[in-house]
Formats: C-alpha cells, sequence, structure tokens
C-alpha cells in the first residue's frame, strides 16, 4: 500500500531515521485491527498499514523499513526467536529420549519399541518376536506353529494330525472314516446297512419307535401293521377299501385317465361306482385348460369376464339394460344394451310394448361413407331445390288495367309467390331473401325505348315499396309500369 506524501514527511520530523540507498529504517509497536497489523512509529500516534516479513503480535516492538512509500516490518525486537506453536514441520528429530503424544510417519527405523499398543495396518515384518497375547484377524504360517495352549474359533486345514484326542463344540467333516461311532443323537440322511445283523426284534423296535407302523408284527417274510405317513412306490397296490382325503390316480389303463383324455369312448363304462359324481363336486375347485362340453346351463358363472345370470349375459357391472356403466348386456328376451351413458347402442321395448333403436356416438358410418357427412349432404341438397323453388311477382291494380280517357286512378300492388309462400309486405320479404332483398319499379313512356327506374325514395312508392298510387298526371296517351325482385 502506497503512503502519502504528507506521511512521508510525517515520519521524518517525528522519528530518528537510518537513512540509506535501500530505504529509512524506523522502529514502532504493533498495533492489531480485525486480525491486520499496524504499527504506531515512534513520536507519531497515526496507525501506519504495514506487511510484515516477521510474525508479530499486538504492542511487540518491531523494526520497519520504508522505501517506496510502502512501510514493511523487517525483525519482531520482542521476540526475535520463533515460538513452538509455529513450528509446522520436521524433517529430522534426533534425541536420547523423545515422548510424543501422537506419531504420525512414512518411514522409521527403530532398533528397539517398547510399547503398550501397537497397531499395524498393512505388513509386520520381524526375524524375531517374543508375543505374549497376539489378537489377529489373518495369520498365515507357512512352515510350523507349536503352542502351549490355543483357542481357535475357525480352522481351516488341508491336513491335521491329532493323536490324543479332539475335542469341539461344532464341527463339520464332510467324510468320516473310523471304526466305532458312539453317538447320543445322530441326523444321518443316508446309511448303508448289513441287514443280515439286525434281528426280528430289532426291527420290531426299528418300526415301533419310528412310528412309522402301529402294531407291528415282523415275521419270517412279512412285516404287518398299520402305515403312518409314509409314501409308498409300488407298481401294484392290492387293498380291499383305500380310505383317502385326497387321491392322485395315473396311468394309461386307468378309467379315471381316460376320463381326462376322452371321456366319449368310455361313457359307456361308468358306473356309480367307478364315476365321479359331479353333484358333489365343491364350486369353483376344478381348474382346467381346456374343457369340451356338448351341452351346459347354468345360471350363474363367470366365462371370460362375461358373467352369466338368469336373465341374461353381462360384462363389467351392466348386469340390467337401465345400467349406465361401461358394458354391454344381453337379455335373454332379446334386448341389448352396448356402451355407457354418453355412447350407446341399445334396442329395448318400452312400458307399451313399442320397440326402439337408439344409438348415440361422436361418429357413425355406415358401410364406408360417416353417416354425419350423409346428412350434412342431403341438408345441402335441400337448401339447393329449396333456392331452385319458383318465384312469381304479380301486380296486381285496385281499378283494373284498362283506363278511358287518360282517366287513370289505381294503386298498383305487387304480390310475390315463393313456393307456398305469399309475400306482400317487407318485413316477411326479408325474412324469405334476406334483409339485403328489396322492390325495384320502372316506366316506359310513349315514344321511350328503354324502361327508366323510378327512385324508392319517389312519393308514389308506398309499403316498402309494394304499392305504387298512380293518377292521372302519370298518364299521357301511354305508360308501362314493370316491378322487380332484386336480392343480390
Amino acid at each position: 500500500m502506497q503512503l502519502s506524501a504528507d506521511l512521508v514527511s510525517k515520519f521524518v520530523k517525528a522519528t530518528k531515521d537510518t537513512k540509506t540507498q535501500d530505504g529509512t529504517t524506523m522502529y514502532g509497536t504493533v498495533v492489531m485491527q480485525n486480525g491486520t497489523p499496524y504499527v504506531r512509529l515512534d513520536g507519531s500516534e497515526i496507525l501506519t498499514p504495514v506487511t510484515s516479513m516477521a510474525d508479530v503480535h499486538s504492542l511487540e516492538r518491531v523494526m520497519v523499513l520504508v522505501k517506496d512509500h510502502t512501510a514493511t516490518i523487517m525483525g519482531n525486537i520482542s521476540s526475535p526467536s520463533a515460538r513452538s506453536d509455529d513450528v509446522k514441520v520436521l524433517t529430522e528429530v534426533v534425541a536420547d529420549k523423545a515422548s510424543i503424544g501422537d506419531l504420525k510417519t512414512i518411514n522409521a527405523d527403530i532398533e528397539n519399541l517398547k510399547a503398550d499398543n501397537v497397531e499395524i495396518s498393512d505388513k509386520l515384518t520381524a526375524t524375531e518376536a517374543d508375543i505374549k497375547d497376539l489378537e489377529a484377524d489373518n495369520v498365515t504360517i507357512n512352515e510350523k506353529l507349536t503352542a502351549n495352549n490355543a483357542s481357535i474359533k475357525e480352522l481351516e486345514v488341508d491336513n491335521v494330525s491329532i493323536h490324543e484326542k479332539l475335542t469341539a463344540n461344532d464341527a463339520t467333516i464332510e467324510e468320516l472314516q473310523t471304526g466305532k461311532l458312539d453317538a447320543k443323537l445322530a441326523d444321518i440322511k443316508y446309511a448303508q446297512i448289513d441287514f443280515a445283523n439286525i434281528g426280528k426284534a430289532a426291527l420290531e423296535q426299528f418300526f415301533a419307535k419310528s412310528g412309522l407302523i402301529e402294531n407291528v408284527v415282523v415275521g419270517d417274510q412279512q412285516i404287518t401293521g398299520t402305515l403312518v405317513g409314509v409314501t409308498i412306490l409300488g407298481d401294484s397296490i392290492k387293498g380291499g377299501t383305500v380310505i383317502a382325503d385326497k387321491l392322485v390316480i395315473k396311468g394309461e389303463d386307468g378309467l379315471y385317465y381316460k376320463l381326462n383324455t376322452d371321456g366319449n369312448t368310455v361313457e359307456k363304462e361308468q358306473t356309480d361306482y367307478n364315476s365321479l359324481d359331479g353333484g358333489v363336486i365343491r364350486a369353483k375347485s376344478i381348474t382346467a385348460t381346456k374343457i369340451a362340453v356338448d351341452d351346459l346351463v347354468a345360471f350363474g358363472a363367470t366365462i371370460g369376464g362375461w358373467h352369466i345370470v338368469d336373465g341374461g349375459l353381462y360384462s363389467g357391472t351392466k348386469e340390467s339394460m337401465s345400467n349406465i356403466s361401461r358394458g354391454t348386456y344381453l337379455g335373454s328376451d332379446g334386448q341389448i344394451n352396448v356402451g355407457d351413458s354418453d355412447n350407446f347402442i341399445m334396442f329395448y321395448v318400452d312400458n307399451k310394448g313399442e320397440s326402439h333403436l337408439a344409438i348415440s356416438a361422436d361418429k357413425f358410418t355406415l358401410g364406408k361413407q360417416n353417416i354425419e357427412n350423409v346428412i350434412s349432404d342431403i341438408k345441402q341438397d335441400v337448401n339447393n331445390v329449396r333456392d331452385e323453388i319458383t318465384t312469381l311477382l304479380r301486380i296486381e291494380s285496385s281499378r283494373g288495367t284498362v283506363f278511358k280517357n287518360n282517366a287513370v286512378s289505381t294503386v298498383l300492388s305487387v304480390v310475390i309467390y315463393h313456393g307456398k309462400d305469399r309475400i306482400t309486405d317487407i318485413d316477411k320479404l326479408h325474412k324469405v331473401y334476406g334483409s339485403s332483398a328489396y322492390i325495384q319499379w320502372k316506366w316506359q313512356r310513349l315514344e321511350e325505348e328503354t324502361y327508366g327506374i323510378i327512385l324508392s325514395t319517389d312519393s308514389r312508392i308506398e309499403n316498402g315499396g309494394f304499392s305504387f298510387v298512380l293518377t292521372p298526371d302519370d298518364v299521357d296517351t301511354k305508360v308501362t309500369f314493370m316491378c322487380e325482385l332484386i336480392t343480390d
């Protein structure tokens, strides 16, 4: 930061300067403000901003170099040596004795290490070690381990030779070869036994205690009793009566097999004793991928999403003709309702016995044409025919059409016939032909070759042009009047 010329002048007046070509050396006291060091130079009360080349604290005496309008602390007079907390890194420590709370090192050469607790993360290599108590997650011993006493939770070895006695709480042995096995409790999945060495008494004891056969009697060639909870595999089982909660019979020669595959060919073989009684089959208990039925009668079933009820068939929740939910109802009386409340096709009979066909849809296509377009074309054709209806305009005179001696005094009235409509006033004319339609009068007097237009503002024209008042002043020998309907 550059100093002002006035400040530099005050430095010169207030201190004893040591001037050199490299600047002026001055002394002062450090003042810290918001963590930033300032110097109050001797003989001045002004705080001078400085940069520091030394570690300084507040109120310490320092030496300041002023050069090129810049003040720099060059040395700390109050504390010339470094503090212990200012030393950050030691590259080498040589000591006869050192007490270190926490030591972290990349490489250390220690001739003799004595420690209460040592944790080595990667690898420890030692020529010789005397360890009283060793606790490790994984230990590999290449040659020989000799121990007076060892407690091993889990041991995995290729070959173990135990000369005296092995005691283990839990052991898994894949293959055991022994001369004699003495066990209080054994769970054996498979065993090869020489039955020649087993006597009748032992067999009776075995079956009775095992619970396989109740009231067992062992003879020379047979064992009698009641089997309990076993699976019997055999080609032929003979018995007077078989009682079972569930009986599954398989085989191509059996009647039940034939019923499952081709019931038509064995129907004559069915009797009350070898057939299933359909009257006692539990409801909703038959599951099959294919059922062939020639005649099915049902008043309560669901097939492929269709519900069969006494009155007909329906899908979804549309269980009646009046139901407005989406779906289909087909009544047994021939009535049908397909769709929902907005889009539907219904054929129904009302209370009077009259039949109705109702269709509601956004678009209705009959054949290859859209009904909406067909109806629009019909309306256009009707409008075209209406426009082609013959229009007739007649002029009627209140006192006839022939007058004597120029004594002409009459009212000419216009009558327009359009189809069945008779138009005699301007309001109805606008209603039929539009607001731009109007009546235009023309006349041709004697010796004139063309008709002249009589303005609509002429006082003789009344009733919106439908009346023309004629007086003798309008006739000189011969006058012809004409009226036109202008519709633009």
